[in-house]
């Protein structure tokens, strides 16, 4: 072997071995985006479980004679938006958990409320549509939704 045959070898070693690392930090870097994806998803569901459970609840102990079941809507915005009383036992965000949520409600029509939730600064988002007559919160509504 000569000095030439060397140093190309050594030079095709070199260039063998900056391509696996960077074959290697975008297998990483995709693993890694494809955790984030998977704990956005699973914080974001888990936050309309949440959501949902908490106008469940609120329906149970709304009274027919409220003033709330002439907008109904109303009603369903507060139950979404106000926090829950067990609030405080809420897991803290880990390092694999993008945080925090952004939750927007608005009013779709009457009796029909949005809840969007976003996570990420824009990049996961998850939407629900909540019905006051679904959740039987006024029983005498009897205007369709479509």
């Amino acid at each position: 072997m000569n000095l030439v045959e060397v140093m190309l070898a050594g030079v095709l070693f070199s260039l063998a071995s900056a391509g696996s690392l960077q074959v290697m930090a975008g297998i990483g870097r995709s693993l890694q985006g494809g955790a984030q994806a998977g704990a956005a998803a699973a914080q974001l569901e888990a936050e309309l479980r949440r959501s949902q459970a908490l106008v469940v609840a609120g329906a149970q102990q709304q009274q027919a004679t409220d003033l709330a079941c002439d907008q109904p809507e109303l009603l369903l915005s507060r139950l979404l938006t106000d926090p829950a009383p067990g609030e405080g036992n809420a897991p803290a965000p880990s390092a694999a958990t993008p945080a925090p949520l952004v939750r927007q409600v608005s009013v779709m029509a009457p009796g029909l409320v949005r809840l969007q939730l976003t996570a990420a600064a824009g990049r996961w988002q998850r939407q629900r549509l909540f019905s006051a007559a679904a959740y039987g919160l006024c029983p005498s509504a009897t205007r369709p939704l479509g």
